[in-house]
C-alpha cells in the first residue's frame, strides 16, 4: 500500500494526527503528521467518514435517526481530535490524499509528511468559468463567502450567485459535497 493511502487510512482510523502546515513556495504545502491515539468513538469514526465522502449531516442523522447537531458535535469533536481547525481543512486534505498526484514518506516510526498540490491544480471541471475556479478554490481553502468578496472585490451576494452556479454545474448540493467531487479522479 503506498503511503498516501496509508495515511489516509490512519487519519480515518485516528491513528495519525496533523501536526505542523507550512507553505512549499510553489503553491502546495507540506503537511506534517504523527502517531496519535485519537481514541475515536466508533460514532465519531462513522461520521468522520461520511463527511470525508461530502454526505450532508441531514443524511447522516437522518440515517442513523440522531439530531443533525449530534452528527454536527460529533464530526467536529474527530476533526478536532485528528488536529484539523475546520471541515473545510479536513475535507482539502483527504481530498489531495486520494489525488494521483499526493505523495506521502514516512520520516520515522512516528512521523509522516506530506506534499500537495493546492486545490487550484485538482481536476476542476472544464465547464467552470475562471471566476468561479477561483471561488471554488477559496471556499475548498475554509474562506466564508465574505472574505471570498472582499478578495475579489464583489458582494457576498455575487460569491453565493457563483458558487450556486458550481454547484449546479458539478451537482452537488454543498461545500463538503463539491471537496468531495474535486479531489475524485
Amino acid at each position: 500500500m503506498d503511503a498516501t493511502r496509508q495515511l489516509a487510512g490512519a487519519l480515518l482510523a485516528g491513528r495519525m494526527r496533523l501536526v505542523s502546515r507550512e507553505e512549499d513556495g510553489t503553491g502546495g504545502s507540506v503537511l506534517g503528521f504523527e502517531a496519535h491515539d485519537a481514541r475515536l468513538t466508533p460514532r465519531e469514526l462513522g461520521m468522520l467518514s461520511a463527511a470525508e465522502y461530502g454526505v450532508a449531516n441531514k443524511f447522516v442523522a437522518l440515517e442513523h435517526a440522531l439530531a443533525c447537531s449530534t452528527v454536527s458535535e460529533s464530526v467536529h469533536t474527530a476533526m478536532s481530535k485528528l488536529g484539523f481547525a475546520t471541515r473545510a481543512e479536513f475535507l482539502k486534505v483527504m481530498a489531495c490524499l486520494r489525488a494521483p498526484h499526493s505523495r506521502a514518506r514516512l520520516l520515522g516510526d512516528t512521523a509522516l509528511c506530506w506534499l500537495f498540490l493546492p486545490v487550484e491544480a485538482l481536476s476542476l471541471d472544464p465547464s467552470l468559468t475562471a471566476a468561479e475556479r477561483q471561488v471554488v478554490t477559496a471556499a475548498l481553502n475554509g474562506r466564508s463567502n465574505a472574505a471570498i468578496a472582499k478578495a475579489r472585490r464583489t458582494s457576498s451576494r455575487t460569491v453565493a450567485n457563483q458558487l450556486a452556479a458550481v454547484y449546479r454545474k458539478l451537482g452537488v448540493a454543498s461545500r463538503w459535497e463539491l471537496a468531495a467531487r474535486v479531489g475524485s479522479p
